[in-house]
């Protein structure tokens, strides 16, 4: 490790930040933009971890200081561009305790099977609540939360696209049904998102199912 390293974390994460400021406040005044812009930013920090061979002494410290900075901002609003919504969530600090919580379980043994949960959160809850709220299809109320066909199915197909690709890049024996199933299960756990829980519920379900199916 050394300070060229720590030079591209924290420059991704700048990036991502200062990217979704700008979009929204050169196209768009909506705040979820925002926040998903950098929601499904931070996801490539995992595989890019995994590249620079970043060491567990440094990188839970680093998810740990950012996971605190999330909680203070929540409370005081710091950064209101992250938090600034009308609905009541604490899907932001949901999704970095969910991401500190598995590297300190997994990292770096169980690298990828971190990586393909927090991928598919990332990408598929990131472009589901994107997509699925600018274009009208049938929706539905669950646990006071609205989800919609377009949301739903964009959350399902981004998945399997993250978990095959994943298994192609690292070369893991896996099946289609496997995929599936673990898409499948992604989804079901996406639909508990009331107050945000499912960016803990979802990377957590899809990492623990991709490491028990690859150790069979």
């Amino acid at each position: 490790m050394n300070f060229y390293t720590l030079l591209i974390i924290f420059g991704w994460l700048a990036s991502i930040f200062f990217l979704a400021l700008f979009i929204r406040n050169r196209f768009t005044n909506n705040s979820e933009v925002t926040r998903k812009i950098i929601h499904i930013g931070s996801g490539p920090l995992i595989p890019l971890a995994i590249w620079l061979d970043i060491s567990r002494q440094i990188i839970i410290p680093i998810a740990l200081t950012i996971t605190t900075i999330i909680i203070i901002n929540n409370q005081i609003k710091i950064i209101p561009g992250i938090e600034d919504i009308e609905r009541k969530s604490f899907g932001t600090i949901a999704y970095c305790l969910s991401i500190s919580f598995l590297l300190i379980l997994l990292w770096p043994k169980n690298s990828v099977a971190l990586m393909a949960g927090v991928l598919v959160m990332s990408f598929g809850d990131g472009l589901a609540g994107l997509i699925g709220k600018e274009f009208k299809s049938r929706q539905w109320k669950f646990m006071n939360q609205t989800k919609s066909i377009i949301g739903t199915s964009v959350m399902a197909i981004t998945s399997t696209i993250v978990l095959l690709i994943v298994a192609y890049t690292y070369n893991i024996n896996t099946n289609l049904f496997v995929i599936g199933f673990i898409a499948l299960i992604s989804v079901i756990l996406e639909q508990f998102s009331i107050l945000g829980v499912d960016n803990f519920t979802v990377p957590i379900g899809v990492t623990f199912l991709w490491k028990y199916f690859e150790t069979l």
